[in-house]
């Protein structure tokens, strides 16, 4: 089974806020004492992740994803006559358990 995740770019609706506060705010609150109930190596491998550029790097991950994504859509789908097929959707199916009765 694949799954297909939509990932963070600069270009996200204006419903969701920019990554770099939320980001920043995690920072603070593990340097400041507020999460020191964390392991101490735990918050120093967060507080290395969470680097000043961490936001920009995470959105540029998403564009190199997304190019390799499109790359592979279009290696994949394409006939040899040129034409490309649509991507198949899968949607899951909600079963109800064996013996249960809906009411």
């Amino acid at each position: 089974m694949v799954s297909v995740d939509t990932p963070e770019s600069s270009t996200m609706p204006a419903c969701y806020p920019p990554p770099i506060p939320p980001l920043n705010r995690c920072r603070r609150r593990l340097t400041d004492g507020t999460d020191n109930a964390l392991l101490t190596q735990l918050r120093d491998y967060l507080i290395c992740r969470l680097a000043p550029d961490a936001a920009e790097r995470h959105i540029a991950a998403g564009h190199g994803a997304s190019a390799i994504f499109e790359a592979l859509q279009d290696r994949r789908l394409t006939r040899p006559n040129g034409l490309k097929s649509a991507p198949g959707l899968i949607a899951p199916i909600c079963l109800p358990h064996a013996g249960r009765h809906s009411q």
